[in-house]
């Protein structure tokens, strides 16, 4: 199952605001990569921009990678901004910066492409913000207990398949079929869970 944040960063990626513009804005540390410092200034950089902005909650996500020289790299996409001044931005962050502005799928997918590409290597890390996380939580979690529930009936699809000497997961995928197309024409996740097929006939429009 993907992390929390990775869902997030899917979801909206596909959303209907995919296409709205976002910053994305590429740190780099100089000399160190005490991972406590970097964690400590990141932070420190979020306050800042909140104060200058006035803002309660920033919506963005960070993948941070290690350099081939030894130092880490930040990539953060600010789903709040397409544009931050440059020369502000230097007088916060010690170090090396570029500022992008880019549709939010795009600056999203570089993140996850950032984030793949250093998968088993040391100091890698992608999360998404706290508030983010917290507006998204439900319906991960209703995903993640879905698959559970559909992992755990198929075993036991599987074994009532030796018991009775017939393939019944025929029957399950026609009622997973019925349930999404009944979201698809409007229904709540609750209602169409609800809803048992008839016959045949309600499987197609």
């Amino acid at each position: 199952m993907q992390t929390l944040s990775v869902f997030v960063a899917k979801e909206i990626s596909r959303g209907q605001e995919a296409s709205k513009s976002c910053l994305m804005l590429t740190l780099t540390t100089e000399d160190f990569t005490d991972e406590e410092l970097l964690a400590y200034r990141l932070h420190r950089l979020m306050m800042t921009i909140k104060a200058h902005f006035h803002i309660k909650d920033l919506n963005y996500f960070v993948v941070r990678e290690l350099q081939d020289r030894g130092v880490f790299h930040y990539h953060i996409v600010f789903l709040d901004f397409d544009f931050m001044s440059q020369s502000w931005l230097h007088e916060v962050w010690v170090g090396r910066l570029k500022c992008t502005s880019l549709p939010v799928y795009k600056g999203i997918g570089y993140c996850l492409k950032y984030m793949q590409k250093g998968l088993g290597t040391l100091g890698v890390r992608f999360h998404a913000s706290y508030s983010l996380l917290a507006a998204y939580r439900g319906g991960y979690l209703h995903l993640k207990k879905a698959l559970l529930q559909d992992y755990y009936f198929l075993k036991w699809l599987n074994f009532m398949k030796h018991v009775l000497g017939a393939d019944i997961s025929f029957w399950w995928y026609n009622l997973r079929v019925h349930f999404w197309w009944n979201v698809a024409r409007g229904m709540s996740l609750r209602e169409a869970s609800r809803v048992w097929p008839i016959n045949a006939n309600d499987y197609v429009g």
